[in-house]
């Protein structure tokens, strides 16, 4: 069949669009993915391509910077019926901790929701979640100023496996904001300014458009404040 009627590979294109950072043809993709299902959804039950199609609408909107519709789709997501750590209850547990997260003033909750991620991908082998949970959690730590927690886990984030694709992977990027935030707030700046490059760099690889827009606002503080400390000596 076309890739367009069948479920499975309008799935399997939403992934590789977005991977791509063709974020408009991964919407088509995930819409043709959601009516191919219910056109062909036997009886009432819950398919492994309904969470499929769930998570990529949950995880597209994120990346799209819609906070609140990724939210609602990562707690739909969670309604589900889904094998304890399965791909699609990482994703939703990670995906609502980051969306509360943006969201503001649950800190404790989104705190809640990471940890389960993180353990959920370490259980199930996905270093990518484990390290995007970490990575979060890093950051909200940085935010709490715990700053020796924050530098444990952010150096989990981007150094906890040994597999190259991870390091490359913008998920990694979060740990690399997180580590240059705990610099900057040491007074490193220098070292806060190559981890917060980093992290810049690794967004290009397909950050979500609100991390990629909050990395480069970090490095331009950080740089600022270099300038400022080179004008006071």
């Amino acid at each position: 069949p076309e890739a367009s009627t069948d479920p499975r590979l309008c799935v399997a294109g939403a992934w590789l669009s977005m991977d791509q950072g063709r974020l408009e043809e991964a919407s088509s993709w995930i819409a043709a993915a959601e009516a191919g299902i219910a056109h062909s959804r036997e009886g009432d039950g819950t398919t492994s391509l309904d969470a499929d199609a769930a998570v990529l609408r949950a995880v597209h909107a994120f990346k799209i910077g819609d906070v609140e519709a990724s939210f609602d789709a990562a707690r739909r997501l969670l309604e589900l019926e889904l094998e304890a750590a399965s791909f699609p209850k990482v994703v939703a547990h990670c995906i609502l901790g980051v969306t509360l997260y943006w969201r503001g003033g649950a800190p404790d909750d989104a705190v809640s929701s990471l940890e389960e991620a993180a353990q959920l991908a370490e259980v199930s082998g996905n270093d990518l979640g484990r390290a995007y949970a970490l990575g979060y959690l890093a950051v909200l730590q940085a935010d709490r100023g715990a700053l020796d927690k924050a530098e444990r886990l952010g150096r989990d984030a981007t150094e906890g496996s040994d597999d190259p694709g991870i390091a490359e992977h913008f998920v990694t990027m979060i740990g690399f904001l997180a580590l240059g935030r705990v610099a900057e707030q040491s007074g490193r700046l220098e070292e806060a300014e190559r981890a917060i490059a980093r992290s810049v760099e690794l967004s290009e690889r397909g950050a979500g458009r609100l991390e990629a827009a909050h990395a480069r606002l970090a490095l331009a503080h950080v740089r600022h404040a270099q300038g400022e400390r080179q004008e006071e000596r």
